[in-house]
């Protein structure tokens, strides 16, 4: 009786012992974004009551999907040893740092850059060959790791902007020829004139035919025409001209 009492003693001084895991979270686990747009994501630690001093964050997402553009480790971890990954054909981000004198609590380890290639839904996971060592090089995490989901929305289309509507046609009006009083006296005067014209032609003609030039009729007026021609000489003589 005395075995059994001892043993059910123990198992609960045991089972009130808590069991303290490390653990690497990323934050925000919900992300929204746009295809081409880029974003961060920061990665903590938490080492649960467990003093740490050494980190490996091992990322895993779909390269596909996003693209790591980069990775700042936090200021306050002094030591980054050579060997950080990040591979953009496989989706793998590997990044490792110590802090000097060990965390117990939570603790910023770095920041993630990604760049949304395509849309969609990605998963960001902190991978199970991460590790959070204690003073004993110990691996102290435990369970599922951190995670962050990034939903990709395709880029919005951009409206072909509809082309204003061509302005009617003016229609066409077809002036009239104005008649005025100086083109009408134009008119008048030249009918006037070709009148006149023709009036006094008709009048020469119908003199001359009335006339009748006949020989003796001409040969009058020649002798007419001598006869003074002489006299104005002979007057010329007298009168000393």
């Amino acid at each position: 009786m005395r075995t059994i009492i001892f043993t059910l003693t123990s198992l609960l001084v045991f089972a009130a012992v808590p069991a303290y895991a490390a653990t690497i979270s990323l934050a925000p686990t919900t992300v929204s974004v746009t295809k081409g747009q880029t974003f961060t994501v920061a990665v903590n630690v938490d080492g649960a009551g467990t003093k740490i001093y050494t980190v490996k964050t091992s990322v895993s997402y779909p390269a596909a999907l996003l693209e790591a553009t980069g990775f700042v480790i936090d200021p306050s971890w002094p030591l980054t040893p050579p060997g950080n990954v990040i591979d953009n054909v496989n989706g793998k981000l590997v990044e490792m740092a110590g802090f000097v004198g060990g965390f117990t609590n939570v603790k910023k380890f770095g920041t993630a850059t990604f760049r949304a290639k395509e849309s969609g839904s990605a998963t960001i996971q902190v991978n199970s060959d991460s590790a959070a060592y204690d003073s004993q090089s110990k691996n102290t995490l435990a369970g599922t790791q951190g995670s962050a989901v990034v939903t990709i929305a395709a880029k919005a289309a951009i409206p072909t902007p509809t082309p204003a509507p061509a302005p009617a046609p003016k229609p066409k009006t077809t002036a009239k020829p104005a008649v005025t009083g100086s083109v009408v006296a134009t008119t008048a005067s030249t009918t006037a004139a070709t009148t006149t014209v023709s009036t006094s032609t008709d009048i020469a003609a119908t003199a001359g035919a009335g006339i009748g030039f006949s020989p003796w009729l001409l040969g009058g007026l020649v002798a007419i025409i001598v006869a003074g021609i002489g006299s104005w000489f002979i007057y010329r003589r007298q009168t000393g001209l």
